[in-house]
Parts: C-alpha cells; sequence; structure tokens
C-alpha cells in the first residue's frame, strides 16, 4: 500500500503518548480528557445508556485498511488480533479484556470498519496512522469521523476504502510487471500464487479436541499423500490444539512445496474438494508472513524460483 502521509514530529521519551497514558490512564476512572472536553469511559460504566452510545459511536469508529482476507482471516481472527496488537501496545483500557465492540468487514475493499468501546481507546490506536496486526503486513488506520471523505460515517468508510483499494491495485500492477506476473497470477484461492498453502476444514476444530495420537498420524498421512502428489511437499504443519495461533486453527493444515507451479496444481484441483464428508478449502499465504509469524525459529526451506 501507498505511504501513509503525515509525519509526527519526534517527541522526547518523557512526553511520548505511550509514556503519557501509562501515568494518566488511571487517574480519573469515570471520564478521560480528550483535548477538548471530559468524555465518559463507555467501558468502564456499569450500565450505559443506548443514547450515550449512539452519541459516541462515530468518535468510536475507525477503519483498518490493507487487510490480508486472501489467507482466510475470520471476524474472530480479527477481534484477537485487533485485541492482541492493543493489549501488547497499551492502547485498551486497563480491566477492558473486550476492547473491540464491532466489526464491519469488506473484503473486497480489504478493509475492516472497527467500533471500539472507548473514544480514548480510539484517540490512541488512531494516533499511530499504521498498525502491523501480522508481522509483515502494514495496514493502515482512518479516523471515521471529520474526514475528507465526507461528513457522514458510512460514505467515509466506503469511499475511504475504495481509495486505498484502488492504490492497492496499482501498486500490485506495477509488482507483476516488475516480477512477470499477470492478472492471471490471481488463482482461486483469492490472492497472488504462493508456495505456501493453508488446507481449512479437513479436520475441524471439534475433531482436533477428539483426535487420539494415533487417529492425528492417520490423518496427517493421508492427507500429505493426496497433496504430494502435485509436487514435492518441503515442509508442513499440521496444526494440533496447544499449537492453534490466530489464523492457524486447530486442524488446519500448512503445507509449502518446491515451487509457485506446484502450489498452483493443488489450488486448481484440490480447491472445494470433499474430504472425508467436508468440502475442504484452499488458501495461498505468503511465506514470509508465514515464518515471521508462525515458525519464527524456523529456516525457510529452499524453494525453486
Amino acid at each position: 500500500m501507498p505511504p501513509i502521509p503525515g509525519e509526527r514530529r519526534e517527541r522526547k521519551r518523557s512526553r511520548s503518548p505511550l509514556n503519557y497514558y501509562r501515568r494518566n490512564q488511571n487517574s480519573n476512572e469515570g471520564e478521560f480528557w480528550d483535548s477538548f472536553s471530559w468524555v465518559p469511559r463507555m467501558n468502564f460504566t456499569p450500565t450505559v445508556s443506548n443514547s450515550a452510545l449512539a452519541n459516541t459511536k462515530q468518535m468510536r469508529r475507525l477503519m483498518i485498511t490493507n487487510v490480508p482476507f486472501e489467507i482466510g482471516i475470520s471476524e474472530d481472527d480479527l477481534r484477537k488480533l485487533i485485541t492482541r496488537f492493543m493489549a501488547q501496545n497499551y492502547l485498551k483500557d486497563e480491566m477492558n479484556s473486550c476492547p473491540v465492540v464491532d466489526l464491519e468487514i469488506n473484503e473486497g475493499e480489504r478493509s475492516v470498519a472497527v467500533e471500539l468501546s472507548s473514544v480514548e481507546e480510539t484517540c490512541r490506536i488512531c494516533k499511530l496512522e499504521k498498525v502491523e496486526l501480522l508481522k509483515g503486513n502494514v495496514s493502515g488506520i482512518i479516523r471515521l469521523g471529520d474526514s475528507c471523505y465526507g461528513n457522514n460515517v458510512v460514505t467515509q468508510a466506503q469511499t475511504a476504502a475504495q481509495a486505498q483499494a484502488a492504490a492497492f491495485a496499482a501498486i500490485n500492477v506495477l509488482e507483476n510487471k516488475k516480477t512477470n506476473f499477470s492478472v492471471d497470477s490471481l488463482k482461486a484461492g483469492g490472492s497472488k500464487s504462493s508456495t505456501l498453502l493453508r488446507v481449512v476444514n479437513a479436520v475441524t476444530g471439534y475433531m482436533a479436541g477428539q483426535l487420539s495420537k494415533e487417529e492425528w498420524g492417520e490423518y496427517e498421512e493421508d492427507l500429505l499423500e493426496g497433496f504430494s502428489q502435485f509436487g514435492t511437499v518441503v515442509h508442513h504443519w499440521f496444526v494440533r490444539k496447544d499449537e492453534a495461533d490466530i489464523c492457524a486453527d486447530p486442524g488446519n493444515l500448512f503445507l509449502e512445496y518446491e515451487s509457485t507451479g506446484e502450489a498452483e496444481r493443488a489450488m486448481a484441483e484440490m480447491q472445494g474438494r470433499i474430504y472425508d464428508e467436508r468440502t475442504i478449502t484452499l488458501y495461498y499465504v505468503p511465506r514470509e508472513l508465514y515464518y515471521q509469524n508462525y515458525k519464527k525459529g524456523l529456516t525457510p526451506p529452499a524453494i525453486k524460483k
């Protein structure tokens, strides 16, 4: 995606937003100063009226762009990713374990409109201007309030998402020219081809909690045999229940082939196939995203260019 305009000036450590919020987030539990007036903290109030929620809704909304839905990110995954990012970066209110109130996903525009639980949390995260929910994938932050995209929040979300998607498409065209990719390289998986595939629903999350060690081995052997007919599998990860992560649910199978062509053949032949009375879904996964987020200590295997 294009660089986000507007670089913030460097600040001394003592005046950084992070240190400011650490010092002051407990100073007034009932409300906070938003640089103009005191605003109630909605998630600290035992009972919040519908009118109070409605009055602050626009102030609590933002949009995240360049979300990699093509790897199979679900609404639940997004909630976990946003919550984890806010917790790790001291952006959510203390004792608030669920900062995400609502999500409106637009896969076509690769964006999601997010409603957070308080105005203060929204102000904090919007100061960042960009976030990295998954390592290796930078997303933009757009405040849905007073904006150059219009005054209506719905119009803002649609217009801003279209602008971001158009910019993303333009970058893809330039990348395709440089790497000899064409529009035809956008295969059934919904993203640019990769040597890595994510296989979903061969084993369900419920099954993953019930299978014995021997049954796991049988499924693993059976699936690898089926996918090996399309090429050499140089790496695989069959996600057990105790290994699960965001976008890596129990029962998911990650496969890396020796070449992109082999992965494309597997995608073409196996997408939507019935396996053990279940329809399996395949997604391309960028290998840098996979190894940065799930296999940090593993040296990626050599592949054919």
